[in-house]
């Protein structure tokens, strides 16, 4: 059942492969065809770099996206300190792809272990991983340096208003908070920011501009907000690429 779950899977269109990270143990790759951005020494790199960002992640969050130049990443909690990871490109079904990685994960909450870590068609050797002290690359190489505290408000909300034209002020707003209550705990930044009932965001604190290690917090959000916008609204993110400026994009998406 491992094993035919997985190959559904794999087998769906724009899905580029998956990952399955376990604690302790090195990253299992299951037919990859996707490839490391340039800037990545490889998978063993890739992986190390997903350690801190995953690690952030309140024990309550189920599911998350992250942006390459490539494509997107999707992250799933199955059990205990289990993690799947699924690559996807710009031509993925989401709604498709989220189905069977449901069914993954409710067949993987069902098996021990190490019955899941039998079927390996490849794997990184444990030997291949990076020092702990070489530096992690960010996941999105394009990602802004820093940005004002207005300009990053003025995307943001454009961002909220191109998602309330599809799912409504209440429901973006409530989406918003609740993808920031999920992570505040980790991100302090967060609690920052408050969000209206007309699904406006504003910013609380006394700084003037975020630096990358803020900014990259706050992608996280929107990461979380727009993964909750996706389960609603299909391809919501290729949309809202398709509405907002390059600048934009990079700013909040990349």
């Amino acid at each position: 059942m491992t094993q035919e779950v997985l190959c559904n899977l794999l087998a769906t269109p724009g899905v580029t492969g998956a990952v399955l990270l376990s604690n302790g143990r090195e990253p299992h790759l299951y037919r990859m065809t996707f490839t490391p951005p340039p800037e990545v020494a490889g998978w063993a790199s890739l992986m190390r770099e997903f350690n801190p960002l995953v690690e952030q992640l309140p024990k309550e969050t189920e599911a998350m996206e992250f942006s390459f130049s490539e494509g997107h990443v999707l992250w799933f909690r199955l059990v205990q300190k289990l993690a799947f990871l699924i690559f996807v490109d710009d031509t993925a079904d989401l709604e498709r792809v989220y189905k069977r990685a449901e069914d993954c994960r409710n067949v993987f909450r069902a098996e021990p272990v190490d019955t899941i870590l039998a079927w390996v068609p490849f794997r990184i050797d444990a030997a291949t991983l990076p020092p702990a002290t070489s530096p992690a690359p960010t996941p999105a190489s394009n990602r802004r340096q820093e940005a004002s505290v207005q300009e990053w408000i003025s995307a943001a909300n454009s961002l909220v208003q191109c998602s309330a034209n599809s799912l409504g002020k209440v429901v973006v707003a409530n989406y918003l908070k609740t993808s920031r209550d999920e992570l505040v705990d980790s991100m302090p930044l967060l609690a920052k920011f408050e969000v209206s009932f007309a699904a406006q965001i504003s910013f609380k604190g006394s700084q003037n501009r975020f630096n990358r290690a803020e900014l990259n917090e706050l992608c996280q959000w929107v990461q979380a907000f727009v993964l909750r916008c996706e389960k609603v609204v299909k391809d919501h993110r290729r949309g809202l690429k398709g509405k907002l400026t390059s600048e934009q994009v990079r700013l909040l998406l990349e």
